[in-house]
């Protein structure tokens, strides 16, 4: 598995069918702020799971979101995240992230 972090972003990362990529940013909800999926990788991959974990488990401490994409076909697709306030559609994102993921068959 392929093992992301927001150094990643802007790179073009290939990968083999049937390969998953990790991609796990910091977050801290307790401001309002959170990592949102625009574009999951398709038509190339597919997302197969999203969650959020916890830095220690202390209430108002940041954590991790992580999504797994999968390789399903070859070709290219983009990955797409930004960081922001649901209610501040608006506005522009406090943070982005992007990749390019290339499946070899």
């Amino acid at each position: 598995m392929h093992e992301l972090d927001e150094r990643a972003s802007g790179q073009t990362i290939r990968v083999r069918l049937g390969e998953r990529v990790q991609i796990c940013l910091e977050e801290n909800m307790t401001t309002g702020f959170r990592w949102q999926l625009v574009t999951g990788g398709e038509p190339a991959c597919a997302l197969v799971d999203e969650d959020v974990r916890s830095a220690d488990g202390r209430p108002g401490a940041g954590g991790r979101r992580c999504w797994t994409l999968e390789a399903q076909r070859p070709g290219q697709g983009r990955v797409e995240l930004v960081y922001r306030r649901p209610w501040e559609r608006d506005r522009p994102p406090g943070r982005t992230f992007a990749i390019r993921l290339e499946v070899e068959g």
